[in-house]
């Protein structure tokens, strides 16, 4: 019995005796970070693009329609991890101008920065109309509690700020859409 199990151990890969946990390379394309497993429609692409901190973190919820931009916490900090030129214009690039058209909402202007939320959050908007002589109503996308995207209402009028909407834990990009309720055309800054 003893002469076998030593043939065993001496046939055994050398690998299979190493002690200590592997690196992802190690583990090959097979491994998948916790954000992977809880997000399995998401392109592993993206996925591998994302700071190590998000792709660790088990519950986030990922927009599979997310344009990956300077990515930053609820509070504006940039995510560790980033590039540092990304990270230094992170804030600045949370907004954008919406185009309110009549009758219709226009289109859906997105922010050029990743918001990565938490369970709870609420996404604050702030906007103001660029021609006074007309008046907008506005919305801001949020999220369901499961990741569904939904139009919600930020205000009507010139402007408005410290409105919020649900967001939670995703990872997405803030976006506006307006509707002119007074002329036939007006611009909207928006910001986060």
């Amino acid at each position: 019995m003893r002469k076998t199990w030593a043939a065993t151990i001496a046939v055994l890969p050398l690998a299979a005796l190493t002690v200590g946990s592997a690196s992802a390379a190690e583990l090959g394309a097979d491994h998948r970070p916790p954000a992977a497993v809880n997000n399995p429609d998401v392109p592993r692409e993206l996925i591998d693009a994302l700071p190590e901190v998000i792709q660790q973190d088990p519950d986030v919820i990922i927009d599979p329609d997310v344009e990956l931009g300077p990515i930053v916490y609820p509070d504006g900090t940039p995510v560790e991890g980033q590039d540092p030129a990304t990270m230094r214009e992170a804030r600045a690039r949370c907004g954008g101008t919406a185009t309110a058209t009549a009758v219709i909402w226009g289109p859906e202007s997105i922010g050029g920065c990743t918001v990565w939320g938490s369970v709870g959050y609420k996404q604050g908007y702030a906007w103001g109309v660029q021609d006074a002589s007309g008046s907008v109503c506005a919305q801001g996308r949020g999220f369901t509690v499961s990741g569904t995207r939904t139009w919600y209402s930020i205000g009507c009028g010139k402007s408005n700020a410290g409105t919020t909407v649900a967001w939670g834990n995703i990872l997405s990009n803030p976006s506006v859409r307006a509707m002119a309720t007074s002329g036939p055309v007006n611009s909207v800054g928006w910001w986060i």
